[in-house]
């Protein structure tokens, strides 16, 4: 699976705040075929001498060098959420993200399926609107609710 993109210029706007050597942070992902995902990493410089960001993704081992990005990348972890909780948001039409080839995407619930193993279950159908991308998900545990920071 693809690693996160290199970094773009950074937006106009306030700085953001700055981030701790050794927080978990999420990157969001900017290179094409990357838009609109998340990966896990830890900050391992802050700020650099050009003002950025040096972050460790959590897919790639220590071997990997750390990669440098915007500020504005960054966001915190969103909390975690138990399944059964997610169950109330899983609604038509609602942001979730999916956990796919080690990110989050963004997606939004489309409608359910029927589990054909399990009649008393349901699949949840998503769609990736960046891609035109459907997914069925089994495993609620790869779904959260989606967090704008």
């Amino acid at each position: 699976s693809p690693a996160p993109g290199p970094a773009c210029a950074a937006p106009s706007g306030p700085a953001p705040p700055p981030v701790d050597v050794g927080s978990r942070v999420e990157v969001r992902g900017e290179a094409d075929g990357l838009r609109g995902s998340w990966y896990g990493a830890s900050v391992v410089e802050s700020p650099t001498s050009s003002g950025r960001v040096r972050v460790r993704y959590d897919v790639h081992g220590p071997s990997v060098p750390a990669e440098e990005v915007i500020p504005t990348r960054l966001r915190p972890p969103p909390p975690k959420v138990a399944p059964a909780e997610l169950k109330s948001l899983a609604l038509v039409g609602s942001p979730l993200e999916l956990s796919h080839e080690c990110g989050w995407w963004d997606v939004v619930v489309e409608g359910t399926a029927p589990d054909p193993r399990h009649p008393s279950r349901t699949h949840l159908r998503v769609v990736s609107l960046e891609y035109d991308a459907h997914h069925t998900v089994s495993d609620r545990s790869k779904l959260r609710p989606r967090w704008s920071y």
